[in-house]
């Protein structure tokens, strides 16, 4: 089976505020006027003065599914949670004869 691709790839993530909408009924007061603060985590794909772009999934075809982009205007901090690596396969040691 086919290894997916993970190296030099970087996990991010990002607090912004987001402009939402809801369908249900509300009363007056208890309509959220304001933007809502998230924080959205995922692979690295392009950060620049127009925003980030993260995404959810890595194939082994090297090309990834679930993106999400986030305008520069929205963010508010970001940090580095860390590079993509694989655990280290542990070996396993027959136990000793009586």
């Amino acid at each position: 089976m086919a290894e997916v691709p993970i190296k030099g790839l970087q996990l991010w993530a990002t607090e912004w505020l987001d402009a939402h909408s809801s369908s249900l009924e509300y009363e007056r007061s208890e309509i959220i006027h304001r933007p809502i603060k998230y924080v959205t985590v995922g692979i690295l794909l392009k950060d620049d003065d127009t925003g980030i772009t993260y995404a959810s999934d890595v194939c082994e075809t090297n090309t990834f599914r679930s993106t999400n982009f986030i305008p520069r205007s929205m963010i508010v901090d970001t940090w580095k949670v860390g590079p993509l690596t694989r655990r280290r396969k542990k070996v396993q040691v027959p136990p000793s004869p009586p």
